[in-house]
């Protein structure tokens, strides 16, 4: 598999919300309430990992800010 970890060290995504960010046009209680969001980025991240077989989720054990781990398998691609 390939592993890919994007980590962003700003605010911890809350608990509650870790199940449904990855929801088309959802996006969770932001501590900077004037930033607008449409909820659309994690929506297609999830898209894109499920067309390739692979999967996508919120590491629970990250405490500063977020990390979002994305595995995707490499069956099949030859090394040259």
């Amino acid at each position: 598999n390939l592993h890919i970890a994007v980590l962003n060290y700003g605010d911890e995504i809350r608990p509650e919300d870790r199940k449904k960010i990855f929801e088309k046009f959802y996006s969770g209680k932001d501590v900077l309430a004037n930033i607008k969001q449409i909820g659309l980025g994690l929506s297609y991240v999830r898209v894109v990992c499920h067309a390739h077989n692979g999967s996508v989720y919120v590491d629970p054990n990250f405490k500063k800010g977020a990390r979002i781990i994305i595995k995707i398998p490499i069956d099949g691609i030859e090394n040259k």
